[in-house]
């Protein structure tokens, strides 16, 4: 009998733990800030901004998120003129006028597609944008050949795609 009484006390001390700790959790969500006793040490290690589970393995997630980062930061604003070598479902590739070539793709060549922007292989362009981590970011697509342009980040580097463009 006493071995009965023992395990349902901890039973019920066990479920009194989870139940705290949902409510803990819940609250600290609505609110805006972590839970009680639980330090952001994963943001900081692990450059996530603190994201649970699904945004931790989302590159695309991850790719905005890091981008927002932008908002904040000044940048080298550089203009690249060059001719479309190639066009597919996946990428654009512009030929620079100092021969190298960049790739558009990803997120921003989505974007650039769900707008109706088109361009065609030979067309002139010029990119406006800034390097972040060794990377251009594209920040705008100018099509001299038609002469339509498209805006694909503002003036801080947040992507229109964002929602937080505007």
């Amino acid at each position: 009998m006493v071995k009965k009484i023992a395990l349902w006390v901890v039973f019920a001390g066990v479920v009194g733990l989870l139940v705290f700790g949902a409510v803990n959790r819940t609250s600290a969500k609505a609110g805006g800030e972590e839970p009680q006793g639980k330090a952001r040490v994963e943001e900081a290690n692990s450059g996530q901004n603190g994201r649970g589970g699904s945004g931790k393995n989302d590159p695309e997630r991850q790719e905005a998120d890091d981008l927002h980062l932008a908002a904040n930061e000044d940048h080298d604003w550089v203009e690249i003129s060059g001719s479309v070598a190639a066009i597919d479902a996946d990428s654009l590739i512009v030929e620079a006028d100092d021969e190298s070539s960049l790739e558009i793709s990803g997120r921003v060549w989505r974007f650039v597609q769900e707008e109706g922007f088109v361009i065609s292989i030979g067309d002139q362009v010029t990119l406006k944008g800034f390097y972040e981590n060794g990377e251009f970011e594209v920040s705008e697509i100018n099509d001299l050949t038609s002469g339509e342009v498209l805006p694909i980040r503002d003036e801080f580097g947040t992507p229109l795609w964002s929602g937080r463009g505007h």
